[in-house]
């Protein structure tokens, strides 16, 4: 009988635990690799603004507006 043959609890071995733990750990990383959202990709269509209004930040490039006041921000 050997050290992964060795009963835990309820008939669960060492190894049973050892393949689980193993089998988690793979399901975890096809999660993160199914629902993951990248960052990068969301961050590429925003860039650096400043309103008239004093509010400074980051607006989308495709609809440019402040979120305090509302007004368009033009570009330059």
């Amino acid at each position: 009988m050997g050290i992964l043959d060795m009963e835990l609890v309820g008939g669960v071995t060492l190894m049973h635990l050892i393949i689980g733990i193993v089998a988690l750990i793979v399901l975890l990383k096809i999660w993160d690799l199914v629902f993951k959202t990248k960052t990068e990709d969301r961050d590429e269509h925003y860039e650096a603004a400043r309103c008239s209004c004093g509010w400074t930040g980051r607006v989308s490039k495709f609809t440019r507006t402040c979120p305090k006041c509302n007004n368009e921000i033009v570009r330059g």
